[in-house]
């Protein structure tokens, strides 16, 4: 199911038992991998940009603090209007 919202959420109710026996090993750590996460705010230049900028720094505190890697090399901020781009990178 490529680019199905539901994927990975899928795999990894698929994959549990697999997982959770690999984990009970004590012999490895055992990596769970999710492609994307999708913040969206909708609004003027402002509140918008400084909205989907908090909550981007409120997931990647969540993803950390449980050891998920947040790789910002490949953070992307969609936005439709320059202004709303340039708010985005204040």
């Amino acid at each position: 199911m490529p680019g199905c919202p539901v994927a990975v959420a899928m795999l990894k109710a698929y994959m549990m038992d697999v997982v959770k026996a690999a984990e009970s090993s004590g012999e490895t750590e055992v990596g769970k991998y999710v492609d994307d996460i999708v913040l969206w705010k909708a609004g003027n230049v402002q509140t918008a940009a400084a909205g989907a900028v908090k909550a981007y720094r409120v997931v990647a505190k969540a993803l950390q603090d449980v050891k998920a890697v947040v790789n910002v090399q490949k953070t992307v901020f969609g936005t439709n209007t320059l202004a709303a781009e340039r708010q985005v990178k204040a």
